[in-house]
């Protein structure tokens, strides 16, 4: 695991844990019992979670680590974050704190904001170790649908992170019903030319048709007809 901002498609604790466990080398057992120092769970069960829940966050992923590995934050239940507990999350997910990873887990990540979604790198769970197949022809439905909305978009006088935004809002949709490893790899490499453009001094319309350029040779082939 590498630090950044996921979300992970699961309400399985255990699971997620596990999976983090193996991945870092770490004590299941000290995690469970709340004891390891690089760890954060925040889990209220079916409990709405407010600005009070994500504040024991902030303090945690700014402290110094105790250990020299990767600090970790979980939220389970991330779909319960209100909108203003979700707004305040905003920044420290686009910036994480170095050598830190926060998770959000939700299996409803509809229910996140846009502006969320476009942060995060996305992972599915239960892990398989065979992902299902994405059509090719949904890929190009998809991109064709960009390309027409995004052209409408921009034409609307949108700027060009809005026209992206949007396109990768789509792209997380498809994820949920279909996470194949095609998807997921088209959407971050979308993903990381968003963040990378942001604030660039490229010209937005230049900016845009970028995008779609990555979304095309990533997809392997040209432009859908």
């Amino acid at each position: 695991m590498k630090p950044g901002s996921y979300v992970f498609l699961s309400h399985d604790k255990d699971e997620i844990v596990h999976y983090i466990c193996r991945e870092l080398g770490w004590n299941v057992q000290k995690i469970s019992q709340g004891i390891f120092a690089n760890f954060l769970l925040i889990d209220h069960e079916d409990e709405a979670l407010n600005l009070e829940h994500v504040d024991p966050l902030f303090d945690f992923v700014l402290s110094t680590a105790t250990l020299p590995t990767l600090k970790v934050a979980l939220i389970m239940g991330a779909h319960r974050l209100n909108r203003f507990a979700q707004n305040r999350l905003l920044k420290i997910l686009e910036e994480p704190p170095l050598n830190t990873a926060i998770i959000l887990a939700t299996p409803h990540p509809d229910r996140l904001l846009d502006t969320i979604r476009s942060r995060v790198f996305v992972k599915r769970f239960p892990l398989k170790k065979s992902l299902p197949v994405f059509d090719a022809n949904d890929i190009k439905n998809h991109l064709r649908m960009c390309l027409k909305n995004g052209a409408k978009l921009f034409d609307d006088g949108s700027r060009s992170t809005d026209v992206m935004r949007t396109t990768l809002s789509v792209m997380f949709d498809i994820l949920k019903k279909d996470p194949s490893e095609k998807m997921l790899h088209l959407y971050h490499q979308g993903h990381d030319f968003f963040i990378q453009s942001e604030g660039s001094h490229l010209d937005p319309k230049t900016m845009q048709l970028t995008f779609f350029h990555i979304l095309h040779r990533t997809w392997g082939g040209n432009a859908p007809k």
